[in-house]
This record gives C-alpha cells, structure tokens and sequence, in this order.
C-alpha cells in the first residue's frame, strides 16, 4: 500500500505541473487534483506527519492557485521547483526546512511585488537547495531499512542504533570463531546469563578464510547489534573482532549463530545456546541444554551423535531446553515420565498440561522447553 500512495503522489505531483501549464482555469482539473491530493495526503498520515509533507504542500499550492489565478507561471514554477527539490533534497533535511521553502514560494505568489523579484528568489533557492544536496550526496550512506527517500525524513547511521544505556551486571566474554578440520565452532558455545545482564561479547575470527557475524536468535538487541552483514554490520573478516553490547531483559532459551552465510556456516558449526534465567524465582535442580543439529546426514546432540547419558536422581526437578539449529522440522519427546512443554522459542506457556505420549514438533531454529520431575524410568 505504501509503494503504491508513493507512486500516486509522484504522479500527482508531475500532473499538477503540467496542469497548471496547460490550463489550469478548469473546474474539473481543480476538483480532480484536489480529490486525488486529499486522498493521498490521507493515506501517507497514516505513516507519519513526515510522509505526508509533499502532498500536503501540493495542497497549499492549489489553494494559492485558487486565490491568484493571475500568477499561473509562477505557480508552475514553484510546483515544477516543489517536483525537482522532492527528487534532489537528502532524507535527513529537517521538515520546517522543507515547510519553509514552500512557505517563501507562497508569498513570493502571494505578495504584490516586482516581476524581477520572483526569479531572482528562485535562483537563490535553487542554490541553496544545490548546497545542501552536493554535500549531502558525498556523505557515507546510511540505511533506512528499504524505505524511499522522503523530505523530512530523518536518517541515522544503523552503527548509532545501539538502544538505551544499559545498567544491569556486566557478563563480559570473547566469543572466539575457530576452525578445526572442515567443521567450525563458536568458543564458548553455551552462554549462562541472568535476567537484566548486560551482555559485552566481543567476536574474535580466527578462521583463516571466512567473515563471520553473530545474530542473536530470538533476543531482543538494538539494531547496531543484530549481526545481519551488509544492513547493521560489517562482516567480520578474519583476524578482526567486533564487540556486542546490550541487556538481556528476557528470559528462556535463545541461540546465536553466524549470518554472513547462514546455510554454510550454521551446518559446519558456527552456532551457540543462550540461556537466560529468570533473576529471582525457582530454578530446576538439573537445567540440561541440548543443539540437535545435523553434520552431513547425521542428526545429533551438538556433536555427539551417539547416546547421551546425566545420571538424575529421581524425584529431581528436570529443564530440558531443546534448539533445533537446522532448518528442518525436528521433533522431541519424553518417555517413562509424564512430563510438561514449559516454553516455546524463549516464552513460558501460563500453566501447561501434563503430556504423556506427545511428541512435540519443533520448527527450523525453534526451541522447546521440557519440563518432568525425575522418574525411575524417564529418558
């Protein structure tokens, strides 16, 4: 919906130089660019004041137009001014600018002044809309997450994106990118936080040949931290580090993983668990995490592909948190116990029922938390 009011709102804008050119003296050419203006104007708000600065001040004109048919040239020339300056003007022009250099163009029309005037006002607007855009243009890019340049819009730099202060304990750790034969590891690859820590990671790459990231699956972090490559970070070439910094506000199971080239990567191995526990509360007296993962054709605990075996004594509160980090479905489930799904992707389900022969599906990256109190039997 927004591409298309975007389209409608350049067409419109194009129709109203043109129409002011041709003959702007008819009433339906006034009516129907009123109608189609109105109803864009109404669509953009619905995004933001900041959106809706093009349309609106098309409306402006048209109301000058109205009021002083007699100045038609200098109307087309501040619509054909307005029409340019959207194309030309940098996003992160503030809007009164903008709001402002149409309100000149309205007196200009307005005022009873010299012919001589009115050109020589639009020269010296033009150049100075010229010195804002060269610079503007020669400066770093900066990401606006896919959205089309807008006057008034504001653009911050994704690097700035690094959220609120934090003011939780300090976990600081290095998370070191290792190669070993054909596989690949994250060191540590199980990380232990408590609710409101601040996490300070930093990434050191140590693969001889491959740029890795780390993105945060299914925490909340500021965009500067995301680690998706090309769009909140560099890349992390080898020999080179980045550090992550954020407060962990949610509890659960997460996982991170590398995202300059996922498929690859995550199969040869660039992938951790994350477990945030709760910072007052009961806690199970055995919290066991398990990655099934798949190495070639076999599917595995982390990397062990045979049986594993923690002695529990029974009668022992047992957490089982499962992440599945292929991309296919996978499944778990309990025997010898009745047993509950306390979680699903990092949220705790409000009072689960006991499950006894169920097997719980779990998506590509998803996580589920299993929770029984030691039997005999269980397994």
């Amino acid at each position: 919906m927004y591409v298309i009011a975007l389209i409608a709102e350049f067409l419109t804008s194009l129709l109203l130089v043109v129409a002011l050119a041709i003959r702007f003296g008819r009433k339906w050419t006034v009516g129907a660019l009123i109608v189609l203006k109105v109803a864009v104007a109404a669509l953009m708000l619905t995004y933001g004041f900041e959106f809706a600065i093009r349309p609106l001040r098309d409306l402006a004109l048209l109301a000058v137009a109205l009021a002083f048919p007699q100045r038609r040239k200098l109307l087309i020339v501040g619509a054909a001014a307005g029409f340019v300056l959207d194309l030309l003007l940098p996003q992160d022009i503030p809007q009164w600018t903008v709001i402002g250099l149409f309100a000149v163009i309205g007196l200009l029309v307005a005022l009873p002044i010299r012919r001589w005037i009115a050109p020589v006002a639009f020269v010296v607007l033009a150049a100075l809309g010229v010195g804002v855009w060269i610079p503007a243009s020669a400066a770093p890019t900066t990401m606006n997450m896919g959205m089309p340049a807008m006057p008034g819009m504001a653009v911050r730099s994704v690097t700035q994106l690094t959220g609120p202060p934090t003011t939780g304990s300090v976990k600081k750790l290095t998370i070191t990118a290792r190669q070993d034969g054909d596989r690949l590891s994250f060191d540590p690859n199980v990380i232990h936080l408590q609710q409101g820590d601040v996490l300070d990671a930093t990434l050191v790459n140590q693969l001889p040949d491959t740029s890795v990231t780390i993105h945060w699956h299914g925490l909340d972090v500021p965009n500067a931290y995301d680690g998706v490559p090309g769009i909140t970070q560099d890349a992390v070439k080898p020999g080179g580090r980045f550090e992550y910094r954020f407060q962990v506000n949610q509890v659960g199971t997460y996982w991170y993983h590398s995202h300059e080239d996922t498929k690859d990567e995550v199969g040869r191995g660039l992938f951790g668990l994350i477990v945030v526990q709760p910072r007052t509360g009961p806690v199970a007296g055995v919290d066991q995490a398990l990655m099934i993962h798949t190495w070639g054709d076999r599917l595995s605990f982390g990397d062990n592909a045979g049986v594993q075996v923690e002695p529990v004594k029974p009668g022992t509160s047992v957490r089982v948190r499962v992440v599945n980090t292929a991309s296919d479905l996978e499944s778990a489930q309990v025997t010898g116990s009745p047993w509950k799904l306390a979680a699903v992707d990092g949220n705790d389900l409000h009072e689960p029922g006991t499950l006894t022969d169920q097997t719980v599906p779990i998506g590509g990256g998803g996580r589920a938390d299993i929770q029984l109190t030691m039997g005999r039997t269980s397994s």
